[in-house]
């Protein structure tokens, strides 16, 4: 993982959106790319209207970041893979801001909004067989000797 994300590039199939950093609060602000304001829709028409200026996110109900870019995060199960894929590369996960996790998702994310910088957990070793997933899974959640399949369940989301 690169040193931490200093701003996060919004896009959504390859057209930039906009773009967001975060507060000194801790809080995401987002702003609209001006080109996208012109020919673009809200991706959030309550709390990211489609104007110009910037937007804050309140702390609840998705501690500083907008509900948008929070749907695009992990479930438990994808987050309890992120962290231990991070902790067997010697990341600390608890030191990674929120626009570091969605640089995680990149562009791998389930939905049309891709965030760059990608750093979306890659691998060449694929594993495609269900019998074979479903014992690795397994050794996931016993916490036996697992990390041989850890990178190919964090990049299949689980």
């Amino acid at each position: 993982m690169p040193d931490s994300i200093d701003i996060l590039k919004i896009f959504i199939e390859d057209r930039f959106v906009g773009r967001m950093v975060l507060s000194p609060e801790r809080l995401c602000v987002f702003e609209y790319d001006p080109e996208f304001l012109s020919t673009g829709f809200s991706i959030s028409p309550f709390y990211l209207p489609l104007r110009s200026g910037i937007f804050t996110a309140r702390r609840e109900p998705f501690n500083g970041l907008f509900g948008v870019f929070n749907d695009s995060l992990p479930d438990g199960w994808g987050n309890l893979l992120i962290y231990r894929y991070l902790t067997s590369k010697g990341i600390r996960p608890q030191s990674l801001s929120v626009l570091d996790r969605l640089s995680i998702v990149g562009s791998s994310g389930m939905g049309a909004i891709q965030y760059k910088p990608d750093n979306h957990i890659s691998t060449s070793h694929d594993i495609n067989d269900f019998d074979i997933l479903a014992t690795e899974i397994e050794k996931i959640l016993s916490e036996v000797d697992y990390t041989e399949s850890l990178e190919v369940l964090a990049k299949k989301g689980g």
